[in-house]
């Protein structure tokens, strides 16, 4: 009988201490990913969902497609909040097991073009002893960096680790940033993910790509997530330009004609991300 008291006041002391873990601050994020224009999604998984949708997003110009997979049985899989000691109080967590993985494609410009690239921040909070940098299924990765940082430690179980990494991607034609995370093998119960977190930022250029050219006829592909403004000069010499006309992008090819049909006249494109 003594010995179950005990027990018992000892489960009790470990969870006040588990309930005041100190809370360290987070890693600091690029100045660039509160921008106007960044797209960003946040899961924190709620619910046991394996396609699960953002839990907080921002800018998005299309649906981002989740998928996670905890590929062994012997994982715990999705687990709820506040029904065992691998969640954080953030939501549920995923306890992937060996090898699983999660993938992402977030949709980050309207049309493709052969030299986009991408700025992407991808924050994750991880188990101690997890790594997992992402793993880019298009393009070339420019400039990777990956840092890591014990933010709740916890002396009974195991502490919480944010790992943010930033840097460049090519799209190679396409419209979509995809990446995926996966478990290192031999990995087990530290195989757990409780949040991330992708911001992205699409590098547009200042001009479109002209397609077509006949007199006062200009032609060219769009970016839908992008205002056009078509200024003309009837003396170049000047550069005297002024705005004539302003329009959406489609995300497919536009046209313009200039209204007054002048005999001759000079025009300029320019692009500015919404």
């Amino acid at each position: 009988m003594k010995r179950r008291v005990l027990f018992r006041v000892c489960v009790f002391f470990a969870a006040v201490f588990c309930l005041d873990a100190v809370v360290i601050a987070e890693i600091a994020l690029p100045a660039w990913v509160t921008d106007d224009g960044v797209v960003s999604v946040t899961y924190r998984f709620e619910t046991g969902e394996t396609n699960p949708v953002p839990s907080v997003s921002a800018g998005l110009i299309g649906a981002p497609v989740m998928l996670i997979d905890k590929v062994t049985e012997v994982s715990a899989g999705w687990v709820e909040e506040g029904t065992d000691f691998i969640t954080r109080g953030n939501g549920g967590t995923w306890e992937l097991g060996e090898s699983g993985f999660m993938s992402l494609v977030l949709p980050v410009i309207g049309t493709s073009a052969p030299d986009a690239c991408v700025d992407f921040c991808i924050s994750t909070v991880v188990a101690e002893g997890m790594e997992v940098q992402p793993e880019f299924e298009v393009g070339g990765v420019l400039e990777p960096s990956c840092v890591s940082e014990v933010i709740e430690p916890d002396p009974f179980m195991w502490s919480w680790v944010q790992q943010v990494c930033t840097g460049q991607v090519s799209l190679a034609m396409t419209t979509n940033l995809s990446f995926s995370l996966i478990c290192p093998d031999g990995s087990s119960m530290a195989s757990t993910i409780d949040e991330i977190v992708v911001y992205a930022k699409a590098d547009i250029w200042d001009l479109p790509t002209i397609v077509y050219i006949d007199g006062t006829l200009i032609e060219w592909i769009s970016y839908s997530n992008c205002q056009y403004t078509i200024s003309r000069s009837t003396n170049l010499t000047e550069c005297a330009f002024e705005p004539i006309y302003v329009m959406e992008g489609t995300g497919s090819r536009v046209s313009f004609t200039d209204p007054d049909d002048p005999e001759k006249a000079f025009y300029k494109i320019q692009m500015q991300r919404n």
